[in-house]
């Protein structure tokens, strides 16, 4: 079960843009922030700013198990929690399950994610209207891709039914990329 107050590890507009891929499973991975944070400085300048800065041990600790949560590295979070005494933001039983939604998002199976997400939560969607708006929206998008312009009547049809009210309490939503 997902706690309402735990946020989800995954962003989808950075999910669903593509990116590196997997060293592990060549599938894509998202191209983050610091991406294209190092991209506009470049590297080297990105190199004196991390030398001028001091980062605590306990704040690397906390970063590093971070990575290993949001990767889904559960054994070796457990294993870094007993050695560096850093606990993790999230239990780590709830790994499986945040790796199985992250999955279904970088797959385009939304209908899954929702599914997913409801069964370990039935609130969450109703309690976070912006990430169910979010997840409706590339649902959206996904149909666009599967039924192509053949069916536009029908995708446009799921609009009307799903994204058109949701726009409403999401008006926000629409303008951010």
């Amino acid at each position: 079960r997902i706690p309402e107050h735990s946020p989800l590890v995954f962003f989808l507009p950075p999910l669903m843009s593509g990116g590196r891929r997997s060293a592990r499973d060549g599938k894509l991975l998202p191209k983050s922030g610091l991406d294209t944070l190092i991209q506009s400085i470049g590297s080297k300048e990105w190199e004196k700013i991390l030398n001028r800065r001091k980062i605590s041990r306990k704040a690397l600790d906390a970063i590093v198990m971070n990575f290993f949560v949001v990767t889904g590295l559960k054994d070796v979070a457990k294993a870094f929690s007993k050695d560096s005494g850093v606990k993790p933001e999230v239990p780590l039983e709830s790994i499986q399950d945040r790796m199985e939604i992250r999955e279904a998002v970088l797959e385009g199976d939304i209908k899954r994610v929702i599914e997913k997400l409801n069964a370990l939560n039935p609130e969450i969607l109703k309690n976070q209207p912006d990430l169910d708006f979010m997840l409706q929206q590339q649902r959206f998008i996904e149909l666009i891709k599967e039924k192509g312009s053949d069916k536009i009547e029908e995708c446009l049809e799921f609009a009307r039914r799903e994204l058109a009210p949701r726009a409403k309490e999401n008006v926000y939503s629409l303008m951010c990329p």
